[in-house]
């Protein structure tokens, strides 16, 4: 035997029926289970002559494996169920998560391109009976079912009940639900983006009051994340999102236009003054950055006016 990781085990066994290996297995399988209160499973493929050929028959016990969850409670596998399209009716977990994933995030030609390889490299339509398409329908109900479930709990806007995910179970042709699970995804794709334009909308106005209100103190975009309850990573982030810059260059502009105002209003107002109701905590940094972004200093704004401090 070869320990290939911490849950996979290889065996290299003399060559004996089918019948044979299934007994050893199944016997050996089900004592350890018992005693360590695990789930194992074996997966057999073809004999090989050589070590050489030895990667690539553990590659086919790793897609056997990958068809383990409609093996209706067998605990052992062989290649030829492979190959007979019976098992494959199904799509790893991983390749399951990805779709969520890609789902969840709005990513509708991503999650496309995994239901074509679910369609075209993981089942054998000719080898599928009745029984077989309604469990593979089944299987693709129950994962758009886990993208609605995570919908709702994270998105309380989300029109879920429009994604109708039973209208996939009502045909036995694949074609049909091939078509039909397409369209369900990319209404789940279409409510994602909406969603995601409706809640940007609520932090961008959110961020503008607190910085209507707040634009006189000497805030950071600390104070800002704790107000929307959010990390100062995440708030960075969705800031340059929703605001279409960052926080430091985005908080300056407000300023200096503010500052255009105020000195358009007040026209004695002292610089210290200016910079004070501007929320800077020095009124060398106000005309420090006052001159970056108008190529002059608050003086030359207005000169004739406007006092200097």
């Amino acid at each position: 035997h070869i320990d290939i990781d911490y849950k996979s085990i290889a065996f290299i066994i003399p060559e004996e029926s089918d019948s044979v290996i299934e007994d050893a297995f199944h016997f050996i399988l089900e004592n350890i289970g018992q005693k360590y209160n695990v789930e194992l499973i074996a997966a057999v493929s073809h004999e090989f002559v050589s070590l050489e050929s030895f990667p690539q028959e553990y590659i086919t016990c790793k897609k056997i494996l990958d068809a383990k969850f409609m093996a209706k409670g067998r605990k052992v596998l062989f290649s030829e169920n492979i190959k007979s399209g019976k098992l494959i009716l199904t799509y790893p977990i991983e390749t399951e998560a990805k779709l969520v994933s890609k789902l969840l995030n709005g990513n509708l030609q991503g999650a496309k391109k995994i239901v074509d390889e679910i369609f075209v490299d993981r089942i054998n339509p000719e080898a599928m009976d009745k029984k077989d398409i309604k469990e593979f329908t089944g299987l693709l109900y129950n994962t758009l079912n886990r993208v609605v479930v995570q919908l709702k709990e994270f998105e309380s806007s989300l029109e879920c009940e429009n994604i109708n995910i039973e209208s996939i179970t009502k045909t036995g042709n694949l074609d049909k639900i091939r078509v039909i699970f397409n369209d369900l995804i990319t209404e789940i794709c279409k409510q994602k983006k909406s969603s995601e334009q409706d809640e940007s909308e609520v932090i961008r106005e959110k961020i503008k009051s607190y910085i209507d209100n707040n634009y006189h103190l000497d805030f950071s975009l600390d104070n800002l994340a704790d107000y929307l309850g959010l990390s100062f990573k995440y708030t960075s982030i969705l800031f340059k999102k929703v605001m279409g810059d960052n926080f430091k260059n985005y908080i300056n502009v407000y300023r200096i236009e503010k500052a255009k105002e105020i000195l358009k209003d007040k026209k004695d107002i002292k610089i210290k003054d200016l910079a004070e109701e501007l929320g800077y905590n020095s009124s060398n940094t106000f005309i420090r950055i006052f001159k970056k972004y108008e190529g002059i200093s608050p003086t030359q704004f207005n000169p004739e006016e406007i006092l200097e401090k």
